[in-house]
């Protein structure tokens, strides 16, 4: 297939951003702030659903590819996980990085947190030059230059690979995800004409909602290979994440044959945006933004959470579709990342349809809290 190479300065938004994308299109993007307007796409095209929606990346944009890997829980309770990210990101863009790694020196950044089964927990920082993404069909391939570490993306989005290869920081290997679910907006299916925005300012999307997924690194001199459940997602904004955010709560996991994805959000100024995806067996039962609602639970579940408010014992899931309604339980065997801003968890999720029980399962899940208290 044919492949044209786009200098980001002469790229029109609508020709990389999903209008025009009938061949492979690269996007190369500096490690340095564009100094104008960020060109933000709001509206989905017919094609190129996992390229980048900003077409500049200045001081306060910012997109990033997430990728993540949970273990099925063993009956010890043990469980293995793995977020790697990889970041196009002013040093305004998203707060939660900053705070971690503060003055970061590049707009091109991937994070990696792992967690062994017995709750170790390891992070690694990879400082990238240029990002160089090829967009073919609806997929995505990023290489970072610098890092020897990229991710490939399927055409279709039936499959996405993530290679680490720092042996200078002690990580290497790879994450490969299968999907067993169709690509989402917040409101509605991969589909031309859908609106990308979560809360105003920021966007979401959701490539892989489920699959089956093997993580196999070396890390530090010791194996980290397992089978598990698998995700990918795409955020991105043309301002900075706390411009957009008072608080969110979003996670994923799989009970059976039902897949779920939830967002549960507070944006500046108090109005609170949803988003609910539910798939069995392959078929979407729902992807929309009603119906849903998501609390926390037990220790320190106070709603709206503030920058001191502790990790609570878990969350309420409530989604109502057309065939019934979902009454689920996300609670935590590890925290898995813990900054002021941000909190990650894995752990089980259980729950009814219909008032029926559903079979166990795994879930990972998000919570971020840029109030003060």
């Amino acid at each position: 297939m044919a492949l044209n190479i786009i200098s980001l300065s002469a790229l029109s938004l609508p020709f990389f951003a999903g209008q025009v994308l009938s061949q492979s299109q690269q996007i190369i993007i500096p490690p340095v702030p564009y100094l104008g307007d960020a060109d933000t796409q709001w509206i989905s095209g017919p094609s190129g659903f996992d390229a980048p929606k900003n077409r500049h990346i200045n001081w306060t944009a910012y997109d990033w590819w997430y990728f993540d890997f949970v273990q099925e829980l063993s009956g010890s309770g043990d469980q293995a996980s793995i977020a790697i990210t990889f970041y196009t990101t002013g040093t305004d863009g998203f707060d939660a990085l900053q705070e971690a790694f503060p003055l970061y020196p590049s707009t091109n950044l991937i994070t990696a947190d792992v967690t062994w089964p017995n709750g170790t927990l390891e992070s690694f920082l990879f400082v990238a030059g240029e990002a160089t993404f090829t967009i073919d069909g609806d997929g995505a391939s990023a290489n970072y230059s610098g890092t020897n570490s990229w991710f490939e993306g399927a055409p279709d989005l039936s499959q996405y690979t993530v290679e680490l290869n720092s042996p200078e920081k002690g990580i290497t290997g790879s994450l490969v995800i299968n999907s067993d679910a169709p690509a989402h907006y917040p409101c509605g299916p991969n589909e031309e004409g859908q609106n990308i925005q979560l809360v105003p300012g920021a966007g979401w999307f959701n490539a892989i909602p489920d699959g089956d997924a093997e993580a196999n690194f070396e890390i530090h001199g010791h194996e980290f290979n397992f089978r598990g459940r698998g995700y990918h997602d795409h955020n991105y904004g043309g301002q900075s994440f706390s411009d957009s955010f008072l608080a969110s709560y979003w996670g994923h996991g799989r009970l059976g044959d039902y897949i779920v994805v939830w967002v549960d959000a507070l944006a500046v100024g108090g109005t609170n945006h949803l988003s609910a995806y539910v798939v069995k067996d392959g078929e979407i039962l729902t992807a929309q933004c009603e119906s849903i609602r998501v609390r926390p639970y037990g220790d320190n579940s106070t709603y709206p959470p503030t920058t001191t408010s502790g990790s609570p014992t878990g969350y309420d899931i409530q989604i109502t579709i057309p065939e019934g309604k979902l009454e689920l339980k996300a609670e935590y065997t590890y925290v898995t990342a813990s900054h002021r801003v941000y909190h990650r968890y894995t752990g089980s999720l259980t729950g009814t349809f219909n008032g029926e029980a559903l079979p166990d399962g795994v879930a990972l899940w998000e919570q971020f809290t840029l109030q003060e208290e």
